[in-house]
């Protein structure tokens, strides 16, 4: 069985190609982390709430193996994000003119927004196979409702 192997340790695997058998080496990785095992960031100021993009996220919006971004899980009804048009599932990959890896960054960079309350933001996102600029209007002078 597999799991008697730890995290790290090479494995000798039979396989066969062209119907022939050999037998490969393989590093055994750490299993991707789950949606559920993440981190996620709510930003009161826009009313969108932004994790880390996992693997299975890649499949489901048909994204590259490698897209990185932190994808929204929620927009707040009535917030600058909802009335910019910012979707649940959305894939933010700039804030502004600054890229965003993960969500660790988004907020890095949502958090500086709230510093220097710019009255437009614009987010570059992946929606599926689209790709769109959303610009959020803001108005600071308002208090956010968490």
């Amino acid at each position: 069985m597999i799991r008697q192997y730890k995290i790290g340790s090479t494995v000798k695997v039979a396989v066969l190609r062209g119907g022939k058998p050999m037998t490969i080496s393989m590093l055994l990785p750490r299993a991707p982390k789950a949606e559920r095992e993440l981190a996620v960031y709510r930003d009161e100021n826009f009313g969108v709430a932004l994790r880390d993009v996992t693997y299975s996220d890649r499949l489901k919006q048909s994204a590259a193996p490698d897209e990185n971004g932190a994808l929204v899980t929620s927009v707040q009804s009535g917030s600058w994000a909802a009335l910019a048009g910012l979707q649940a599932n959305d894939i933010v990959h700039k804030i502004d003119d600054a890229t965003v890896r993960n969500m660790s960054e988004a907020r890095a960079v949502l958090r500086g927004l709230e510093k220097s309350r710019p009255r437009n933001t614009v987010f570059f996102v992946t929606r599926g196979v689209r790709t769109l600029y959303v610009e959020a209007q803001t108005d600071w002078a308002v208090q956010a409702t968490p």
